[in-house]
C-alpha cells in the first residue's frame, strides 16, 4: 500500500537553513582557532641552591623581636581575645569615657548572663525599627552580653531615643559614647 509522502512546507526549509547557515557561522571559526598558548615562560629553578657561608637569608626570624611583639599583644589582648583596657572583642565597638571628644552615641538596654534574653530583647528592639545589636564583654572576668541601639552621630539624637525607648519599654536605658 502507498503511504502518501509528508511534505515539508516551504517555510520549514527556510528555518533550517537559517539554523544551519547560523550554526556554521558560531562553529566554523573554532575549528581553524589555533590552541592558545600562555606567553610567559617560567625558568627552571637551579638544582643546587647554596647560602655563601657567613651570611644568613632574609628568611631567618629574630626570636627576641618576635616574643617582644607577642608579650605587646599580650598587654592588651587576653587569651579570649577581649580587649585589656575596655573588654570588648577587638575589632567590635568599644565603649569609652564619655567625653565631649566623642562622636558617635549609642543606648545601652541591658546587660546579661543569659545569650537567649539578650538576642530576644534585640528582636523585640529591632521589630520597633531600631538598629540594635548586642556585644560581648568581660567584666571583672566574667562575660556579659550587652543590647545596644544606634549608634547615634550626636548626644542629642540619642537622648531623644532613649526617652522613646524608656517609655516604650518602661526601663531606664543608658547613652553610652562608644568608637570602633
Amino acid at each position: 500500500m502507498n503511504e502518501p509522502k509528508q511534505k515539508v512546507g516551504y517555510g520549514n526549509r527556510i528555518s533550517i537553513g537559517i539554523l544551519v547557515v547560523a550554526m556554521g557561522i558560531i562553529f566554523v571559526p573554532m575549528v581553524f582557532d589555533s590552541p592558545r598558548t600562555s606567553e610567559v615562560e617560567i625558568e627552571p629553578m637551579p638544582k643546587d641552591v647554596s647560602i655563601p657561608e657567613g651570611t644568613t637569608p632574609n628568611l631567618v626570624v629574630d626570636s627576641a623581636r618576635v616574643e617582644q611583639a607577642i608579650e605587646k599583644v599580650n598587654a592588651l589582648v587576653d587569651e579570649f581575645g577581649y580587649s585589656r583596657e575596655t573588654g570588648a572583642p577587638i575589632g567590635e565597638p568599644a565603649l569609652i569615657p564619655d567625653s565631649a571628644e566623642a562622636q558617635q552615641w549609642a543606648i545601652q538596654l541591658g546587660a546579661f548572663e543569659d545569650s537567649a534574653a539578650a538576642h530576644e530583647l534585640r528582636i523585640q528592639i529591632q521589630d520597633e525599627r531600631y538598629p540594635a545589636w548586642v556585644s560581648r564583654v568581660k567584666v571583672d572576668g566574667d562575660e556579659e552580653i550587652r543590647v545596644y541601639v544606634g549608634p547615634f552621630n550626636g548626644y542629642e539624637a540619642a537622648i531623644a531615643h532613649r526617652d522613646q525607648l524608656a517609655e516604650t519599654l518602661g526601663i531606664s536605658p543608658l547613652i553610652v559614647a562608644f568608637s570602633i
